[in-house]
């Protein structure tokens, strides 16, 4: 049975894990999650910045878009995905990416 909202307290645990820098089992834990919940767009970011973190940029690229898809207005990861391209040398998609994310809530500073 799939529901619609993640509950706070699964995303909480994926950030604490994320600043522990236990990427390998955030990615793990966003992909069981995801089964649950498949429109938590905040799940695809938190898979995308594991992801990142762990080097498979593409699959962090596409975790973006599709949390994206779910939520145009979803800042987070407009911006995360704008790292993820800088990271790459992608500047001109990064830069997109990143005035998009301004563009949503001008006061986003990206950590």
């Amino acid at each position: 049975m799939t529901q619609e909202t993640v509950p706070a307290e699964k995303l909480q645990e994926l950030i604490a894990l994320f600043a522990q820098g236990r990427f390998l089992e955030v990615s793990t834990r966003a992909t069981d999650l995801i089964a649950q919940y498949p429109r938590g767009h905040q799940l695809f970011n938190i898979l995308g910045a594991a992801d990142d973190k762990l080097g498979h940029t593409e699959k962090a690229l596409a975790a973006y878009h599709r949390s994206i898809e779910m939520k145009p207005d979803y800042a987070e990861a407009h911006s995360n995905m704008g790292a993820t391209l800088f990271g790459l040398g992608r500047y001109s998609e990064a830069v997109d990416s990143l005035q998009k994310a301004l563009e949503i809530n001008p006061n986003h500073v990206p950590a």
